[in-house]
């Protein structure tokens, strides 16, 4: 099974391409879609949108005042197969090559009623005023230019009366009737916003469903965005809109739309960092986890994680996913892991098979507790194969989450447990093997974390006194030498076909006289060789 693959600019800083009177990013590569598609894929299509930006500004600028918008688009938006003979094209290009027949008052009327009819549909709004406007000498283009300009402009108008004037009258009668809370005015006025919103991207979907194909056709639907957002500027109600455009189906433009309020604007969430810190577009990357210096110390880590990374991966197929529990849990990160001074917690929000370029690949979006800004931040797991740009901080996150996934989805071994907090309410607790619990792959209840504490420790001192298995791990030689033949062998027996050097192969084996339950724990691989790791790299530094 391959996780999702990244392009070599991971830990590079990006942000938003200024064109003035909006802004814009695309994607390194899709995140969504059934067709890979990169950035140099796009490469065309950005060059004439910058090529035209600065002529089409200097025509319409009296119009592209207002809300400010930022949109990032996913490589998959230019995926689309184009119908490049629709009807509406169809119909300007018998016009185009038919203009005598204006001169005959059946063939206007006819024509016009035509034109009003492909105006009704937004995805037509930009070729059609495109036509008009480069056909103005014709008496039908202001005509039909203007009913398009009135459409949008309505419906922008339209929006704010029917929703959000609406609720706040409503909630002002229930006011004055009603001693309300205030938070529950607030509630209300966001839930009203986020109708509104759910309205606004269904109609720029239908706008931008045909935008990629000429970068003239982009440009003005970002005027009737302009356009259409007037009335709500007017009202002071939205100021920033964060627009995001993806094709996650065949020809199914998808589009969200979010307000962005001061206070993210404040927090500069959105001017330079948008794409790497709050979005699960996958490209928040784990910039948190800032670089060790380069020694052997972190060649050889990042080398050992690695393979046991391919390990993991060549042992995962797509129909394990299956098993991942349907419910959501929060998987506590323990003492022993060294990742644990950069990750608090882990979650695994959402999981997605998407194009990648040998093939199918699963993006699985995790959230971790980054320890600094103690912010639950949002990351995709990336593939092992695509580690060799990533810092060994960023690699230990990732193996250890690729790690669990297979300990969830492979073997089925982990518990899952409710514990009731008194902030975060009751909340599910995923840990990894037993640890300490009765159950394998099952429920169980605990109210208070302290009875969950002396559960776990009672559990870990009867597996002390207990005969048990001991999964194989990799253990890290005292002098930076190749792994002996013997080494080599035994591991092939496990399907690891390579130690990287500084490290030799310790077999499974059972502790005690009796032959305990002989598991596969991923987890278990990571920690022993993380733990053997860390205590041969204290006994060689020197007193």
């Amino acid at each position: 099974m391959e996780f999702v693959h990244i392009e070599e600019t991971i830990n590079v800083r990006k942000s938003f391409e200024d064109f003035g009177y909006f802004r814009l990013y695309v994607t390194d590569r899709n995140w969504v879609g059934e067709k890979f598609v990169t950035k140099e894929d796009t490469r065309s299509f950005l060059n004439r949108l910058r090529g035209m930006n600065e002529f089409f500004f200097d025509i319409y600028k009296h119009k592209l005042n207002g809300i400010r918008i930022d949109i990032l688009i996913d490589c998959s938006y230019f995926s689309t197969q184009l119908e490049e003979d629709r009807p509406v094209k169809r119909f300007l290009r018998e016009i185009e090559q038919n203009l005598h027949l204006l001169e005959d008052p059946r063939v206007l009327i006819e024509w016009k009623r035509k034109l009003r009819f492909y105006a009704g549909s937004p995805e037509n709004y930009a070729l059609l005023y495109h036509f008009c406007k480069s056909n103005s000498h014709l008496q039908i283009s202001s005509e039909i230019a203007q009913y398009i300009e009135m459409q949008v402009y309505e419906n922008g108008e339209k929006a704010v009366k029917s929703v959000i004037k609406k609720d706040y009258k409503r909630l002002a009668k229930e006011l004055f009737e009603e001693e309300l809370e205030f938070d529950y005015i607030i509630d209300r006025l966001s839930a009203s916003t986020d109708r509104r919103l759910k309205d606004d991207s269904l109609f720029i979907s239908r706008l931008f469903k045909f935008a990629m194909q000429d970068p003239r056709i982009f440009l003005y639907n970002i005027l009737f965005i302009k356009q259409f957002y007037k009335p709500t500027y007017k009202e002071e109600l939205f100021q920033q809109l964060f627009i995001r455009i993806q094709n996650e189906k065949r020809d199914n433009c998808s589009v969200t739309v979010e307000v962005i309020d001061q206070e993210q604007e404040s927090e500069n969430k959105i001017n330079t960092d948008y794409c790497q810190d709050v979005r699960d577009n996958g490209e928040p990357m784990l910039m948190f986890f800032k670089n060790d210096p380069p020694s052997q110390v972190y060649s050889e880590k990042k080398d050992i994680l690695t393979t046991i990374g391919k390990w993991v991966k060549q042992r995962l197929k797509a129909e394990d996913l299956k098993n991942l529990p349907i419910k959501s849990w929060i998987h506590f990160i323990k003492d022993q892991h060294q990742i644990r001074q950069d990750v608090g917690l882990l979650i695994i929000r959402n999981v997605s098979r998407i194009a990648g370029r040998l093939g199918d690949e699963y993006l699985f979006i995790a959230e971790g507790l980054i320890r600094g800004p103690e912010s639950i931040t949002p990351f995709p797991v990336i593939d092992p194969d695509s580690w060799v740009h990533l810092n060994q901080r960023q690699c230990a996150v990732l193996c250890y989450l690729i790690c669990l996934i297979h300990d969830i989805c492979k073997e089925k071994n982990y518990t899952i447990y409710e514990v009731s907090d008194d902030k975060l309410g009751a909340i599910n607790i995923l840990e990894i093997g037993r640890d300490g619990t009765e159950e394998k792959n099952g429920t169980r209840k605990i109210s208070n974390p302290q009875t969950k504490q002396r559960i776990t420790t009672e559990g870990k001192e009867r597996h002390k006194k207990q005969n048990h298995w001991v999964s194989f791990h990799f253990r890290r030689l005292r002098k930076s030498e190749n792994p002996s033949t013997a080494a080599i062998e035994k591991a092939k027996a496990y399907g690891i076909h390579n130690i990287p050097r500084g490290f030799t192969f310790v077999e499974s084996f059972t502790r005690g006289s009796v032959i305990g339950e002989r598991k596969i724990s991923a987890i278990d691989v990571y920690r022993r060789t993380m733990q053997r790791f860390e205590h041969v790299g204290q006994e060689a530094q020197p007193s």
